[in-house]
């Protein structure tokens, strides 16, 4: 696994690129002006802001941490567990922001989670969900005794029977450890949407209605976001790792590759999984376009 330090450096650099792209998104943002009365949500978006920034900075430090010890299982773990830190950040933020809720004068509605998330970006984390299944499905099928190198048989060039492997392979060895980091990230994004569509709302007006709802959308796109950053965290190295194996299998000893164009085929899948999982990225480093801003004194006056 120490080979794919170098990965570790595309992956910063792409990273970088995912920031500058979530930056030229924010721009041209539409921002909702409110009124003196509806500064709790004034300081509930920049506590959500506050908790996005902590968020990244706690899962870029998770992974670095993992990543330098070196070990195989923790350095296959790095990614995925570096967001899930980030998750756990975001939910946090949401619990403190529901604490600042004044009970009593929240308004009676029924909000349901659905109502904020994003349809697209729920759309891609279903795929990239799907895709580390699948990537899961074709480690643990290919798999050798050891649960860390893939295995195979075939026909020398010269017609004698032979078996071999590669590693590293995301077979179980690499993968228990990261499935049950990610399945953590996952009970973590419901357990946040759930705050945010079920703190209280302080009041009823149209104007905190359509402020509070614009601040829900962007927390419950930013955990939606953040769960298919997760799958794809964990989907797109395994992946990359079953593509070059399988691509190679055998290369220098069989007739023929004994796993056909499987990994043409699952490298061509391992790209598209990379570019919804920088896509999923994007969405959750951009700022949030439908900021809230108080409304200015002057025009207040007036």
């Amino acid at each position: 696994m120490l080979a794919l330090y170098p990965l570790f450096v595309v992956v910063v650099v792409l990273a970088g690129a995912c920031l500058v792209a979530a930056l030229v998104l924010s721009l041209g943002g539409r921002p909702v002006v409110v009124d003196d009365h509806l500064g709790r949500l004034l300081r509930a978006q920049a506590l959500v802001r506050r908790s996005r920034l902590l968020a990244v900075l706690l899962g870029l430090l998770a992974v670095v941490g993992l990543a330098a010890t070196g070990r195989g299982r923790l350095i296959a773990t790095a990614p995925v567990a570096g967001v899930v830190v980030g998750l756990l950040t975001l939910v946090l933020g949401q619990l403190s922001i529901g604490r600042m809720a004044t009970g009593p004068a929240a308004g009676l509605e029924h909000r349901r989670v659905r109502d904020y998330v994003p349809r697209g970006q729920a759309v891609v984390s279903g795929i990239l969900t799907l895709a580390l299944l699948a990537a899961v499905i074709i480690g643990l099928r290919l798999q050798g005794a050891d649960r860390r190198q893939l295995t195979y048989a075939c026909t020398t060039p010269e017609g004698w029977a032979a078996s071999g492997g590669s590693s590293p392979w995301f077979g179980s060895f690499y993968l228990a450890p990261a499935l049950l980091v990610w399945l953590v990230g996952l009970a973590a994004t419901a357990w946040g949407l759930r705050l945010v569509a079920g703190r209280p709302r302080d009041g009823s007006d149209a104007d905190l209605v359509r402020a509070d709802d614009a601040l829900r959308r962007w927390s419950a796109g930013a955990l939606v976001a953040g769960a298919g950053l997760a799958s794809g965290a964990l989907a797109v190295p395994a992946l990359l790792i079953s593509w070059m194996r399988l691509a190679h299998a055998g290369d220098g000893m069989c007739a023929t590759n004994p796993f056909g164009a499987s990994g043409t085929v699952v490298g061509a899948v391992a790209a598209v999984v990379g570019v919804l999982t920088l896509w999923s990225l994007v969405r959750v480093l951009a700022p949030h376009r439908d900021s809230l801003v108080a409304r200015p004194a002057t025009e207040v006056s007036a």
